[in-house]
């Protein structure tokens, strides 16, 4: 009879003896087992001894995946042979395997152990710093610290939720870390967001979660003043820019004006600026879109308003006022009083002209008048003798964009009439001289001469006189009441 017994040597050698007569013991965990990383491969040896006379092959079977060792082995009598065994268990935990030799003298002998798996591969996830508050626009930069806890080498795979990291795994020793660079664009992602970085294995994995609060550090408030405003054609409007820097840093700002840059400025956190600009403009009725845009590198925002440009019409306009009927007698002055009103919007200059008789005049050629208010101009009328009976005077007052007429009807009557009649003797007097001669001590005269007879030199002599006096007195009034 062939002999077997066996011996488990927990992390080095499982040993089978067997011989002519024996038996073959199971093995156990309490007498020793074999521990192994899961997934890792642990090499035992089973020793088989011939103690019979005869040389033999034995055939070893297995019916385990995990477990190999070779089909069988040839011994020679009286000699032993190491077997190797490599198991490699795929799950965590206690598991049990059984050999079966067979000689070709011998029933078939059991030879069995037990090996415990254990998970001998471990990572861990750090991040330096988990919190952070960032500035929108602004990269948000953490470091991530990858650690190998376990018992073997192992490669990771790295992968975040948000943002690239700088390397996409690592392969570390057992008990070596190592930091890699996870980069945040955190443009268009405003308010609190979490990132999840993990590092995994083969089912072996770790997660660190990164709490980042993107703030809007840069922002402004921008405001066109007026929002609304109507004007006049040819005229500048102005306008006020407000400009202030909301944010929480310094920022610079280019501030442009329907399409035209008008200015670089920079603000601290909190200033503010106000920019004053016109609008000339040089088109008809109708409106318009008034816009202000402020630009930085990190914000831009605008603002508009409407500007409503009026009808010339609403808003140049003149009045002329006077009296309709002028009555005055011939050879007197007269002062009539005219008022140019400025019924307008905008300032005025008017130019005055007038059409009627050549004795009828304007004291101004030329008015400048505000909005609203009016000024007063005198046309003189100063008729001839001969002039008696009904005139119409038209006034005219223009400016480049209005234009009005008054018309005034002149009724010249007939005056009073005194006769100077020279001594008739026969000679040189006998013609009769009439004189129409009229006015008081304050006025002055005027007059004509009515009816001129054949007369001597002294008499037209004694007319001419007369006449040029007249004249002279005409003269003075009128340069007085100009000077009024």
């Amino acid at each position: 009879m062939m002999e077997f017994k066996n011996v488990l040597m927990c992390f080095v050698a499982l040993a089978v003896a067997m011989s002519f007569a024996g038996t073959v013991s199971a093995l156990d965990c309490t007498s020793g087992c074999v521990d192994v990383c899961v997934g890792n491969s642990k090499d035992l040896i089973l020793k088989i001894e011939n103690k019979g006379t005869r040389d033999d092959t034995y055939v070893i079977s297995n019916p385990y995946d995990w477990v190999d060792v070779q089909d069988s082995v040839f011994i020679e009598a009286g000699q032993t042979k190491n077997v190797g065994i490599t198991v490699t268990p795929a799950k965590e935990g206690v598991s049990m395997f059984e050999l079966t030799v067979t000689g070709s003298y011998e029933a078939p002998k059991t030879v069995g152990g037990k090996i415990e798996a254990i998970e001998c591969r471990h990572v861990t996830v750090a991040a330096s710093p988990t919190e952070k508050q960032v500035c929108e626009k602004f990269p948000a930069v953490f470091d991530i610290i990858v650690k190998n806890t376990g018992q073997v080498e192992d490669t990771y795979e790295l992968s975040t939720s948000m943002g690239s990291l700088g390397q996409s795994d690592v392969t570390l020793a057992p008990g070596e870390s190592r930091t890699v660079k996870l980069t945040v664009d955190t443009e268009g992602l405003p308010g609190d967001n979490q990132i999840m970085v993990s590092a995994s294995s083969s089912g072996v994995s770790d997660t660190q979660a990164i709490d980042v609060l993107v703030k809007n550090c840069y922002s402004a408030e921008l405001r066109l003043i007026p929002e609304e405003k109507s004007i006049c054609p040819c005229t500048s409007v102005p306008y006020q820019v407000y400009l202030k820097n909301t944010g929480d840093l310094e920022d610079e700002y280019t501030l442009t004006i329907m399409g035209n840059v008008m200015q670089t400025v920079r603000l601290d956190a909190g200033e503010s600026r106000i920019f004053n600009f016109s609008v000339p403009l040089a088109f008809g009725a109708g409106s318009r879109e008034i816009t202000a845009t402020a630009k930085s590198a990190k914000t831009t925002l605008s603002d508009s308003g409407t500007l409503t440009v009026k009808g010339v019409s609403d808003c140049y306009s003149v009045s002329i006022a006077g009296s309709d009927v002028v009555e005055v007698e011939a050879c007197t002055a007269e002062t009539v009083p005219l008022k140019i009103k400025n019924t307008g919007e905008n300032t005025q200059i008017f130019k005055l002209d007038m059409d009627g008789p050549s004795w009828v005049y304007l004291s101004k050629e030329e008015a400048y008048v505000d909005p609203g208010q009016e000024k007063e101009v005198y046309m003189y009328i100063s008729p001839p003798y001969e002039a008696v009976g009904t005139y119409t005077v038209k006034v005219n007052a223009t400016s480049v964009f209005s234009q009005n007429m008054i018309e005034l009807t002149v009724k010249v009557n007939p005056n009073g009439t005194a006769t100077v009649t020279a001594p008739s003797n026969g000679s040189q007097g006998d013609s009769n001289v009439t004189l129409n001669v009229s006015g008081n001590q304050s006025d002055g005269i005027t007059g004509g001469i009515i009816s001129l007879g054949a007369a001597p030199l002294w008499k037209m002599m004694v007319v001419g006189v007369i006449t040029t006096i007249i004249v002279v007195i005409l003269v003075v009034r009128f340069a007085v009441l100009v000077k009024k």
